[in-house]
């Protein structure tokens, strides 16, 4: 199976409502956790920094997509204590310091368990690895998990812990940051990509 990763301004309007639906079937709106999409087109109608998706080369379907933005210190106090990340804005990618939200990070249930998202990382750390060529930094890196299953990929995958340990539910809900802006997790990927380009020229 092939994968295609497009980023930022690759993403164009086809592509982008292409995510959109997976979204609505990954996060139903009875739930209470999905994203309007009127507000997705808010948050990049400046700029698609920060959002990637991996298409199935042969079927032409978005199967999974990573969504990250850009706050400033306000949006980010603010948040934290008691804001809603619907009301977050994306405030872009700059030179020097970001904090950055990491929003969402959804599969399609057929292509879990797979290369999915090992596809999808590699693709956010040589990102990550760009900006700071280019003299952007991330300062902070933090999410909120609102289900099960975003706590273990913020915990288990990306090595972040909780802001408060004691305001993290029986399904680990909660806010998460990366103590080290998420360098262990690069080292990790690029080691995985390493191996990986090791192996084929065997």
């Amino acid at each position: 199976m092939r994968f295609c990763l497009y980023r930022g301004e690759a993403i164009d309007d086809t592509l982008f409502e292409a995510m959109l639906r997976l979204d609505s079937v990954v996060f139903p709106i009875e739930q209470g956790n999905a994203l309007p999409p009127e507000y997705f087109y808010e948050l990049y109608a400046e700029s698609k920094e920060g959002l990637f998706l991996l298409c199935d080369a042969e079927k032409g379907e978005v199967v999974a997509y990573l969504n990250a933005i850009f706050l400033n210190q306000e949006q980010r106090d603010r948040y934290l204590h008691g804001g809603h990340y619907r009301e977050l804005k994306n405030c872009g990618l700059r030179k020097g310091g970001n904090i950055l939200y990491l929003y969402t990070i959804a599969c399609d249930a057929r292509y879990r368990g797979g290369q999915v998202m090992k596809e999808l990382a590699k693709g956010f750390v040589m990102w990550l690895d760009d900006c700071e060529r280019q003299g952007a930094y991330m300062q902070e890196v933090f999410a909120e998990a609102v289900s099960e299953d975003g706590a273990r990929i913020l915990s288990k995958g990306f090595g972040m812990i909780p802001f408060d340990p004691e305001q993290i539910d029986e399904q680990g809900c909660g806010y998460y940051y990366a103590p080290d802006c998420l360098r262990q997790y690069r080292q990790k990927m690029k080691r995985i990509m390493q191996e990986e380009t090791a192996d084929q020229h065997c």
